[in-house]
């Protein structure tokens, strides 16, 4: 039977600091995935308002999926917008089985994707294989084209089943190993039983040796991405920043993830502008002060020509609106009800 990755948001409505609250409710819902198997693991908000997910899949190219498939299983990544639509998807995998457990947006707004592999360097995956089941780390950028990878692993199995970015530009990753000391482990299992055990492992990743940082003019934290400087270093000179998505360099009131006001500007840099906090006004055709509920616009500011009721039942008329004195015998609804009222 066919699976595939389903991704539901809701909106949380209510007054915070209050007791009343109102039930969550479905904002948008989506479904994404090819024509095999497809299981999300992981659902991460992202800088620009969007989110990313990932787990694995079994497809090829079909449905929803538009990147490869290399093997049994392959690392499955999808991003998308705040509306819930697909800006991009990316499969990285070698000829056995790969699988997301965590994934995490790093600071210069790329992606760190980790899980187990069982694949031996092929596919699109470089790094080795020591056990049954490895760690796998892939780092992709903001585009999700894959700058990295890297396998860490004794000769039996381990499991990532965490990771996140540190302070100093590293990564810490967490998860089980059945493994005693070999090939990359350092310490033996310290299990007793005659049986196989696990222990936790934990693994420190030293920062990239060589990372773009991007100029930051305004002082927000988001660079400019029309130019860069790479430096053998964890954290970016004076001027400069991890991050390449600020759309206004001369505004530092402007960045991705920024709160959007009615201003007529991009202030969260996602190509719209002062989505979700407009209103609704309605035509106002005839100037009798009601609107036509036909014909609307979703603007911050009242504009010319329209108005906030939407009762009008004949916007070409400004002798017929809610409340209009009836004149009889003219066949027409002045003041808006269902039929022409006589007596």
């Amino acid at each position: 039977m066919k699976k595939k990755i389903v991704l539901t948001l809701v909106a949380l409505a209510g007054v915070f600091g209050t007791q009343a609250q109102t039930a969550a409710g479905i904002q948008w819902e989506r479904t994404f995935g090819g024509s095999e198997k497809d299981f999300a693991s992981q659902v991460k908000p992202t800088s620009d308002g969007g989110c990313v997910l990932g787990g694995y899949s079994y497809s090829s190219p079909s449905g929803t999926k538009t990147s490869a498939a290399y093997g049994l299983g392959d690392y499955w990544v999808v991003k998308l917008d705040v509306s819930g639509n697909k800006q991009w998807d990316r499969s990285f995998g070698g000829t056995n089985f790969d699988g997301i457990h965590a994934l995490q947006q790093t600071s210069d707004g790329g992606y760190i994707l980790g899980g187990i592999s069982f694949s031996d360097a092929s596919g699109n995956k470089n790094s080795a294989h020591y056990g049954s089941g490895d760690y796998w780390v892939v780092r992709l950028d903001a585009s999700g084209n894959k700058l990295w990878d890297n396998s860490f692993g004794g000769t039996s199995n381990e499991v990532l089943r965490s990771l996140q970015q540190t302070s100093d530009g590293g990564y810490i990753l967490g998860g089980s190993s059945y493994s005693n000391k070999s090939a990359e482990k350092t310490e033996n299992n310290r299990g007793t039983k005659s049986y196989a055990t696990t222990d936790y492992w934990i693994v420190k990743l030293s920062c990239n040796a060589s990372q773009n940082f991007y100029p930051d003019l305004d002082g927000d934290g988001y660079g400019n991405a029309d130019s860069s400087i790479s430096l053998p270093s964890c954290y970016p000179p004076p001027g400069y920043a991890f991050d390449s998505t600020d759309c206004d360099e001369a505004n530092p009131l402007i960045y991705p993830g920024a709160t959007e006001i009615c201003n007529g500007i991009d202030d969260n840099c996602n190509a719209t502008t002062d989505e979700g906090i407009g209103f609704i006004y309605f035509a106002d055709t005839d100037s009798d002060g009601f609107g036509n509920p036909g014909n609307t616009i979703d603007t911050c500011a009242q504009p010319i020509g329209y108005t906030s009721d939407n009762t009008d039942c004949d916007d070409t008329n400004a002798s017929v609106y809610p409340g209009a004195p009836e004149i009889l015998f003219n066949g027409i609804d002045g003041h808006v009800q269902s039929a022409p009222q006589h007596t």
